[in-house]
């Protein structure tokens, strides 16, 4: 391997590092700003880095028919989960959008008689 290649590969893997780190912090920066309406963007950013992580470094793309039918399978999958729970965070049982959680008794057990 030539000095020029490995330099280039070098090159490559710090690109998607610094694509990861990106995405890293849109991700966080996402989670803090409001849950509900941006869980699918966070789980988009997610997906994104999976598959750039599944295809750069641990190099998918230069495998054959049978490993790439298989990650394909695997995105349509998740895909579907994806949808799923976006579904499940639209369907509230009707009256359970304002209900709070029950307060805890801090001093249940001092306020006890015998």
């Amino acid at each position: 391997m030539s000095s020029e290649n490995v330099k280039q590969q070098v090159q490559g893997h710090l690109r998607i590092l610094a694509a990861l780190l990106v995405l890293a912090l849109v991700s966080g920066l996402t989670s803090m700003v409001s849950d509900a309406p941006l869980i699918a963007v966070v789980m988009a950013v997610a997906a994104v880095q999976g598959a750039l992580i599944l295809v750069f470094l641990m190099h998918a793309k230069g495998e054959g028919p049978l490993i790439q039918s298989l990650l394909a399978f695997s995105a349509f999958f998740l895909i579907i989960l994806f949808l799923f729970t976006q579904l499940g965070l639209s369907d509230t049982i009707e009256g359970t959008e304002s209900l709070a959680a029950p307060a805890a008794h801090s001093d249940a057990g001092a306020s006890e008689e015998h």
